[in-house]
């Protein structure tokens, strides 16, 4: 059938049509004989082959022409909802025997023939859609990352509600009634217990109150703000957590940052840029931090230049800014003893000789650096006995 209709000349519409029932027919329905099939699954075929998208009157003449010229049975559809039937002539498939099939499409075979295995009756032509996933049970679901806005409802707690209420809110239409209950499933979810509800709703009623629903709605929405009692204690072991997490994920990145500037720097450079520290940022409080923050600022300022470069050069013009404003500088006693303690723990020099690296004392009231030779000559005698044991 290629041959001959090749031998024709077919252009246009007639050829791409041709293409696309030879791809339907023997190529995905695996079938010669007529078979039902509408205009547009040609249109698809013939669009998915890199052709233009032929409407279905075109798509009618060019099966009716090629049925004309032998190529094709064609029936066209007749009556809203029905289809075509289209199939290869029979003059190119009379040395051909068709396998019967029944109702459902499925194969006939003879009982006395061999076994013989076949596929499923084809599928639909078009795909399926994409249907949204199962819905799971909540047991199995990963608790949520995001704040708890609210807490399971048992509707059970409703009608109890429903039931306290006074005789004013019990004759309420039915799409009233469906209001109400809105509001108060509203705040059954935001942790608020039936008996809190039942009694800022069975307050005693001013006269002449002509819509009891929004007497409720102004007396939810100006008496329970907020979370109530069974969210209130959900969200502030979220924030708890929150918190910690967000000082942890801050703690890690200076701990990083700190390793990187003291491998790039020596003590004598990170010594020279927490003075420059003090000076720009004021009384130092956290040495590590006072340290990463000078080494970003650094970097800042002086992108071009290695990270140890780039702090030498930042902290002398840091500290040359503030000689040339302040040339006789008035520090405070503790604040420069907050210095010295500062760059001693990042340096590891001890505290008291200043020259012999030291051991953190945790046993001080500020854990510090202090070398042996000092701690023996000036600790407490229970300091000694705690560092003897």
């Amino acid at each position: 059938m290629q041959a001959h209709a090749a031998g024709m000349g077919l252009r246009g519409a007639r050829k791409a049509v041709l293409a696309a029932v030879l791809e339907l027919l023997p190529g995905r329905h695996s079938r010669i004989t007529d078979d039902a099939v509408r205009l547009y699954q040609l249109a698809d075929l013939i669009v998915e082959a890199g052709g233009r998208r032929y409407c279905d009157k075109t798509i009618g003449r060019a099966l009716a022409s090629l049925a004309a010229d032998e190529l094709v049975d064609y029936i066209p559809a007749r009556g809203r909802g029905n289809r075509a039937l289209v199939a290869i002539h029979r003059r190119f498939v009379d040395d051909i025997e068709v396998l019967q099939r029944d109702e459902t499409g499925r194969v006939i075979v003879p009982a006395s023939a061999e076994s013989v295995t076949f596929s499923e009756a084809p599928s639909s032509y078009r795909p399926k859609a994409n249907y949204p996933p199962t819905p799971r049970s909540t047991d199995t679901q990963a608790t949520s990352d995001s704040r708890p806005t609210g807490v399971e409802i048992h509707p059970d707690e409703v009608r109890e509600v429903f039931a306290a209420l006074p005789e004013a809110y019990q004759g309420l239409g039915t799409r009233t009634r469906w209001r109400l209950g809105g509001l108060i499933r509203r705040q059954l979810g935001r942790g608020w217990r039936p008996g809190q509800v039942v009694a800022i709703l069975a307050a005693p009623l001013p006269g002449g109150v002509k819509s009891p629903l929004h007497l409720a709605m102004w007396r939810l929405a100006k008496n329970q703000i907020g979370s109530g009692p069974r969210l209130a204690p959900l969200q502030q072991a979220w924030d708890m957590a929150a918190a910690e997490a967000a000082r942890t994920r801050s703690e890690l990145a200076v701990e990083e940052s700190l390793s990187s500037v003291t491998a790039a720097t020596t003590p004598d450079q990170r010594d020279h840029a927490l003075r420059a520290a003090a000076v720009q940022f004021g009384t130092i409080t956290d040495p590590r931090a006072a340290l990463v923050a000078a080494a970003r600022a650094a970097t800042r300022r002086y992108p071009s230049h290695s990270q140890a470069t780039a702090l030498q050069h930042w902290a002398n013009s840091i500290l040359e800014d503030h000689r040339a404003t302040a040339p006789e500088p008035t520090i405070p006693a503790a604040s420069n003893l907050g210095v010295e303690l500062a760059m001693s723990t990042v340096t590891g020099h001890c505290v008291n000789c200043q020259c012999t690296p030291g051991t953190i004392r945790t046993e001080l009231p500020i854990p510090v650096p202090v070398c042996d030779t000092c701690w023996a000559a000036n600790a407490e005698p229970e300091f000694e006995e705690d560092y003897a044991a």
